[in-house]
C-alpha cells in the first residue's frame, strides 16, 4: 500500500531490525569457520606407514590407526607439573611417526608396545616440543637431529583425553545462533516485501480485508473526528478497530476479535491486557493507569461482549474444572 503510515512504520522498524540477525549470522559463520567439527563419531582411518602430515585437518581432527612396534621415546607430557602422557614412536621403512599415549596412574611407561589400536586426534606439535623430541630420540638412536628430521614431521596422534563435548556444545550453540539469525533475517525480508503478511494483520482473513482495515483506521486517525478516535500512548481505538502502532510490533485487531480486557500495573507501568478470540494474549503499554482504564471502558462500550475480571474466561473455566465442588 502506498502512502500508508502504518506500513511505513512497520517497514522502517524491520529495516532497523535487520542489523541484529545480520550480525548474529556473520558471527556464527565466523565461529564455525574457526572451530573444529570434532568428528568423534566418524573418525578418519589412517595407516601408520603413511605420512601423517598428508592427513592433517584441523577441522576433522579425530582419527583411528593401528600401530605396531611402538617404542618409548623417554619423554613425557606434563600438565601443571603432572605427567599425563608419554611420547612413543614407530620407525618403519625409513619413516618415523609420533604418538602421545595416555599415562596410567601409578604405572611406568612400557619401553615398547607390540601393537595398539589408537583412537585419538591428529595434532601438530609445537616447535619447541618437536625439537626436544628430535634431540632426545636422535641421542637414543645415535643419529643426528638433522638426519632424524628428514624422516619425521611435526605431527602426532594423541590419545590423551580431550574435552570434545565443550567444542561440541560450542558448535551446537553457534549453529543454533546461525539458524536463529537466518530465520530472523528471512522473516524480516519477507515482511518487508509483503507487509500485509506480517503478524500485525493476522486477524484479517485476506490482503484485501487488511487493506480496507488499514485505510479505515488511517482515515479515522488523520481526520480526528470528535469522539471517534481514542488515543493513549501508541494505542488507537476507532470504531470496530484497535491499533497498537509500534514498528514490527504493530497490531491491528478488530474489536469483535477481542474477548477479554483488563488493566494491570507492573513496576509503576500500566498495561492494557487483551485476549483475542484465537487465545492469543497481548500486553500494550499505556502512559498511565487512568488512560489505560479509559481505553478499556471505551473498548467495552464498543463491544459489550468483551469480558472483564482478574483472569480471562478460559483461565477461570480451567481453574473451575481443576477444583470441582464437593
Amino acid at each position: 500500500m502506498k502512502n500508508s503510515f502504518i506500513i511505513s512504520d512497520i517497514r522502517r522498524d524491520l529495516i532497523r531490525r535487520l542489523i541484529l540477525p545480520i550480525l548474529v549470522t556473520a558471527a556464527s559463520l565466523f565461529v564455525l569457520s574457526l572451530t573444529p567439527r570434532e568428528n568423534i563419531f566418524r573418525q578418519r582411518p589412517m595407516n601408520y606407514k603413511s605420512r601423517y602430515e598428508n592427513f592433517y585437518n584441523q577441522f576433522l581432527p579425530c582419527v583411528r590407526v593401528k600401530a605396531e612396534e611402538l617404542q618409548y621415546t623417554g619423554l613425557d607430557h606434563f600438565v601443571n607439573g603432572t605427567v599425563n602422557g608419554h611420547y612413543y614412536y614407530t620407525l618403519v621403512d625409513g619413516l618415523c611417526q609420533f604418538y602421545l599415549l595416555d599415562a596410567k596412574a601409578g604405572e611406568a611407561p612400557a619401553s615398547s608396545i607390540d601393537s595398539l589400536e589408537i583412537h585419538g586426534r591428529l595434532i601438530e606439535l609445537k616447535e619447541p616440543e618437536y625439537q626436544i623430541l628430535l634431540e632426545t630420540m636422535a641421542a637414543a638412536l645415535g643419529w643426528k637431529a638433522s638426519s632424524l628430521e628428514t624422516v619425521t614431521s611435526p605431527y602426532a596422534v594423541s590419545a590423551l583425553p580431550s574435552a570434545f563435548y565443550l567444542n561440541f556444545l560450542g558448535r551446537l550453540a553457534a549453529n543454533l545462533c546461525l539458524v536463529y539469525g537466518l530465520a530472523e533475517l528471512f522473516w524480516s525480508l519477507f515482511c518487508l516485501a509483503f507487509p500485509l503478511a506480517s503478524p500485525a494483520f493476522r486477524y484479517m482473513k485476506t490482503a484485501e480485508e487488511a487493506c480496507k482495515a488499514i485505510r479505515k483506521t488511517e482515515s479515522a486517525i488523520q481526520s480526528s473526528l470528535s469522539g471517534e478516535v481514542k488515543k493513549t500512548g501508541n494505542l488507537f481505538l476507532i470504531p470496530s478497530m484497535l491499533l497498537y502502532l509500534n514498528g514490527a510490533s504493530t497490531r491491528l485487531l478488530p474489536s469483535e476479535q477481542i474477548t477479554w480486557a483488563a488493566v494491570r500495573m507492573s513496576r509503576s507501568s500500566a498495561f492494557l491486557w487483551i485476549l483475542a478470540a484465537d487465545g492469543k494474549m497481548f500486553r500494550f503499554p499505556c502512559p498511565s493507569y487512568e488512560s489505560a482504564r479509559e481505553m478499556e471502558v471505551k473498548l467495552r462500550s464498543q463491544n459489550p461482549a468483551v469480558a472483564d475480571g482478574e483472569r480471562p474466561p478460559h483461565f477461570r473455566k480451567r481453574q473451575k474444572n481443576n477444583h470441582p465442588p464437593a
